[in-house]
């Protein structure tokens, strides 16, 4: 895999793109970049830090951790990304979490491009025009707070997981966009977003940790996950059967078919 960090968006700026020392330290236009990447046996780990050291504040809107660009950046079992299926993790309850292939438009894709941040309580679900077969769907899919990629042949071969540690310190945006022709790679954003926070002088914000695992399947790299973190935050466990609760969201049932 190859990637690039680029630099931080800020309201109102256009920055150039920050070169990392050995220590993973930049600086660019007063503001300091701190990168640390840490490797294990099938996985590494990388954080981004910026603190502002003008003497006026900033509007931070995202930090993009790690930018993974052009078709030969992300191979996984050397299948590119029209031989991929990808499972979508999705910010929203409501936001159907699953696989689809990229290469293919097809109601798993319309499932991959909804997002139900605009639904309101009581007027059902509005799918706008992805429900039509005639609308072209988007090649550009968000995910939060991971993906995991697994080849379309070659399956148990490897699989590939990316996403963060956490959403507390900021929300998470994985971008997965491909060419036009929906045939290649066009790149894999792992996105911080901070919505235009203010950053005064003096101040630091940083990210959780994205990691990228390699593994046999999806669902291993998904127990790993949940066991990063468990460990990580000292979640407790459940050792008893997983009960079934009333959600009080059924109501969509007969619009969201």
């Amino acid at each position: 895999m190859i990637f690039t960090t680029p630099s931080p968006v800020i309201a109102g700026e256009t920055l150039v793109l920050p070169e990392f020392d050995a220590e993973g330290n930049s600086s660019i236009s007063g503001l300091q970049l701190k990168r640390e990447i840490a490797r294990e046996k099938e996985l590494f780990k990388v954080s981004l830090r910026i603190t502002n050291n003008r003497t006026t504040p900033v509007r931070l809107d995202k930090l993009i951790v790690m930018d993974i660009s052009g078709p030969g950046s992300c191979r996984v079992a050397d299948c590119g990304v029209a031989d991929w299926s990808v499972m979508r993790l999705a910010r929203h309850k409501n936001d159907l979490p699953g696989p689809f292939r990229p290469s293919t438009p097809d109601n798993a894709m319309r499932d991959a491009v909804f997002i139900s941040a605009e639904i309101v309580a009581g007027n059902g679900i509005s799918w706008s025009d992805f429900d039509s077969p005639d609308v072209i769907l988007p090649h550009e899919f968000h995910c939060d707070p991971a993906i995991i990629i697994t080849p379309d042949q070659n399956r148990g071969r490897e699989a590939l997981f990316i996403g963060f540690a956490g959403q507390t310190l900021h929300m998470d945006d994985i971008v997965l966009t491909t060419t036009a022709d929906r045939q290649k790679l066009d790149h894999i954003q792992v996105i911080a977003e901070f919505d235009h926070i203010t950053l005064n002088p003096g101040e630091s914000r940083w990210t959780h940790e994205a990691i990228v695992e390699f593994g046999e399947d999806c669902d291993s790299l998904m127990t790993n996950h949940i066991e990063r973190i468990v460990n990580l935050y000292g979640s407790r466990r459940i050792r008893e059967e997983a009960r079934n609760v009333y959600c009080t969201w059924y109501f969509y049932s007969e619009s969201g078919r």
